[in-house]
């Protein structure tokens, strides 16, 4: 099959037109029923004189729609813009500016009214007109998505039909996702996490529940009341459901996906014991069309009870791995941690009107931002991101380090180390604690668990306390926010 997403939509492999692929609500849709929406779609687009290489903006909350625009804006050549609908209108409002919009598409779930935006509904009414042939092959940009922000001004990254489908189509599903499976798609589409999920499921031939998150009884729920067998959580929404004291009997429940942020050991535990499933870790990045390491079912019983943090995965096929030791190491990283660098079909080709912004060098290699060690097995675990290293007085510091130190003490919720100035050392780690209980709360005993387990240079300095850790939409902790918070300068201790 054609690595182009209008044509895959449209002929879903190994469905008939009468099969059902999505269901939103009470709502069940055909394969027809979604290729008839795009068709029509498509040539309501090319009317309004949409064509190859436009950019059309989509403004929708999680719902079917997404991939109706998908197949019909790919149809003409030209590109989907997923909006994240969380934005305030002004937010959004630049993101349109930035992709040069020549149409904004709003989904019925829209949240906001934005100027001059054209209802889907109103075009997929408009019957009777041609779309017009396929346009476009494997290596032209379908989707440009926006990054996740946690550092400042988003990117927006060039998502080729082969970077998008190349992984799925003719290849066995690395989640055990097959027909007659129901995949849960809830995680924002304006993510590609959450985009490249739903497009697993409808290529490998499941049902795909689109929808909003909901909360944790509705959740349990709505994978009971549709016999959901795979569902893709990031740690929040699993510590959220854990938590909850909700019932979580889920018996057409096979596999839990998660990613986007690590999940501590003692959630991942419990995890395994209630929800009587197979858990699958992803990591992956906007500019690696998402997921490139996984660490299997197999792996996690493998690595149970083993002493220190779960790999974060083997790389899956089609991708390479290495590890780049990081500036001023020399030749070879002290430990063994360097930059990973990820190579392979999903990298993206750039980014819009960043010419100067190359994501690969002269070898294809994408230098990923975050740091990370290998092992003779192929196993690789993600430190950190690099720019989240804290130098003090010329040492190396990793914040996860000091993160799985803090979280094995039970006064602990959760936790975030972030670089503090320091007149005397440069930086030095202060740790922001979320207490399990407030009134138990003693900055001085975690302090003194630091030190029974760490060396003195990589302590942290000081610990606060706060009510919760400011996070994106999906889950990632917002470092920059945690840093403007609470990380004033020290005067000089470490």
């Amino acid at each position: 099959m054609t690595l182009h997403l209008s044509a895959v939509l449209g002929a879903l492999p190994g469905r008939s037109d009468d099969d059902a692929v999505l269901r939103f609500g009470d709502a069940v849709w055909t394969l027809r029923e979604l290729r008839t929406r795009g068709d029509r779609l498509a040539a309501a687009l090319r009317a309004r004189g949409v064509g190859p290489g436009d950019r059309v903006a989509f403004h929708d909350t999680t719902s079917p729609h997404t991939f109706v625009a998908l197949r019909a804006v790919t149809h003409l050549g030209a590109v989907l813009v997923p909006l994240n609908w969380r934005l305030t209108p002004t937010g959004l409002a630049e993101l349109i500016a930035d992709c040069d919009a020549r149409v904004v598409l709003a989904g019925p779930g829209a949240p906001h009214a934005l100027p001059g935006a054209v209802a889907l509904d109103d075009l997929v009414a408009e019957a009777g007109a041609d779309p017009g042939p396929v346009v476009g092959g494997p290596d032209d940009v379908a989707v440009q998505m926006y990054s996740s922000g946690t550092t400042g001004v988003p990117k927006g990254v060039l998502l080729t039909h082969r970077n998008l489908l190349g992984k799925f189509v003719g290849r066995p599903s690395v989640w055990g996702v097959g027909p007659g499976d129901v995949v849960l798609a809830t995680m924002p589409y304006f993510h590609i996490g959450g985009l490249g999920w739903a497009l697993a499921g409808l290529v490998h031939g499941a049902v795909v529940v689109a929808g909003p998150a909901l909360g944790p009884a509705e959740t349990a729920e709505q994978v009971r009341r549709t016999g959901v067998t795979h569902a893709f959580w990031v740690p929040a929404v699993l510590v959220a459901l854990l938590d909850a004291g909700v019932d979580l009997a889920m018996p057409d429940l096979r596999v839990v996906v998660y990613g986007a942020a690590p999940l501590e050991r003692s959630v991942l535990d419990v995890a395994l014991m209630v929800l009587d499933c197979d858990l699958v870790q992803g990591y992956g990045l906007t500019e690696t069309t998402g997921q490139v390491l996984s660490l299997s079912a197999e792996d996690h019983r493998r690595w149970a009870g083993a002493p220190g943090p779960l790999p974060t995965g083997r790389p899956d096929p089609g991708v390479e791995v290495r590890i780049r030791p990081l500036p001023g190491d020399g030749a070879t990283a002290p430990d063994g941690i360097g930059e990973i660098e990820i190579r392979g079909e999903q990298v993206t080709p750039g980014y819009w009107r960043l010419p100067d912004a190359r994501p690969v060098d002269e070898d294809g290699w994408l230098r990923t931002g975050d740091c990370g060690r290998s092992d003779d097995d192929g196993y690789v675990w993600v430190v950190d991101r690099i720019k989240d290293l804290i130098i003090s007085g010329g040492e190396n510091i990793t914040p996860a380090e000091i993160e799985a130190v803090l979280d094995e003490h039970p006064m602990v919720r959760e936790c975030c180390v972030v670089a503090r100035a320091s007149r005397r050392w440069g930086e030095v780690p202060l740790a922001v604690v979320v207490p399990v209980d407030h009134a138990q709360a003693d900055a001085d005993t975690l302090l003194a668990h630091c030190a029974a387990r760490l060396p003195a240079f990589r302590r942290p300095a000081a610990v606060e306390f706060a009510g919760e850790l400011p996070r994106n939409a999906i889950g990632k902790v917002l470092k920059n926010e945690v840093r403007r918070r609470f990380a004033g300068a020290d005067g000089g201790a470490r």
